[in-house]
């Protein structure tokens, strides 16, 4: 292998990008599921909330 191959394989960058590219992109995913999660957990507290209450009160017309 000659210098020069050496020389371009060191100032080539495709790889470090495309690692960056794929740092972010789980970073997105990650955030997107945690996102997602808390969302939900407190969409499921508060409908439950709401029904118990529902069900407490008295009917119309009783």
């Amino acid at each position: 292998m000659s210098f020069r191959k050496i020389r371009l394989f060191r100032r080539t960058e495709d790889g470090a990008i495309t690692v960056d590219w794929v740092v972010i992109c789980a970073a997105i995913v990650a955030l997107g599921l945690f996102a997602t999660n808390l969302i939900s957990t407190n969409a499921v507290t508060s409908v439950n909330a709401s029904a118990t209450r529902m069900q407490e009160m008295p009917a119309y017309g009783q």
